[in-house]
């Protein structure tokens, strides 16, 4: 899991440094032959995440019958590690979208680049907080936590940011009850 969770954070930040290198060179945005040759990298690294993501939504659906331990550590650790991901995605979509509605007739594709960007966005999010929608149905369900004490992390995992405050709460529940359990013993 971990490694799975890793490699897919990699690729996604590969994928969005050779998007970044497109936009930087100055020859790509005006040459077909250069943006050709420097969006191969962005398709090629954004397959390999895309192939890398859906293995992690299968892994992470396998959390509620076969659980891995550290599950909300983990996916916290990426989360957190994510943000600047997110963060340098939004400027990208901002500047793509701001070029395109310099010019009129082709604001119509900034506003396609910017819902692809969202979509983007989510579906990371998404890949990353299966694990803890998974692992806490899994958590419920062998009656380890109450359905009420979960809700408010779990509904989180479904919301951008507030994914990443679930994904803390997750954690600190965890760690909680792991203290108590030792204390029992």
């Amino acid at each position: 899991m971990k490694k799975l969770l890793i490699s897919f954070t990699v690729f996604v930040y590969l994928m969005q440094i050779s998007f970044v290198v497109l936009f930087a060179v100055p020859d790509a945005v005006f040459d077909a032959q250069y943006s050709i040759l420097l969006l191969v990298p962005v398709i090629v690294l954004g397959a390999v995440a895309a192939v890398l993501g859906l293995v992690n939504l299968v892994f992470g659906f396998l959390q509620i019958s076969r659980p891995a331990e550290d599950v909300y550590k983990t996916v916290m650790i990426i989360k957190l590690v994510l943000v600047p991901f997110f963060i340098i995605n939004f400027v990208l979509c901002v500047m793509v979208a701001a070029c395109f509605v310099v010019v009129p007739f082709m604001a119509i594709a900034g506003i396609i680049f910017a819902v692809l960007f969202m979509l983007m966005t989510y579906a990371i999010t998404m890949v990353t907080s299966v694990y803890n929608i998974c692992y806490s149905l899994y958590r419920v369900r062998t009656l380890k936590h109450g359905f009420f004490g979960m809700i408010v992390p779990f509904v989180f995992q479904f919301f951008f940011v507030l994914d990443c405050v679930g994904s803390i709460l997750f954690y600190i529940k965890e760690k909680n009850d792991w203290k108590m359990l030792r204390k029992s013993v």
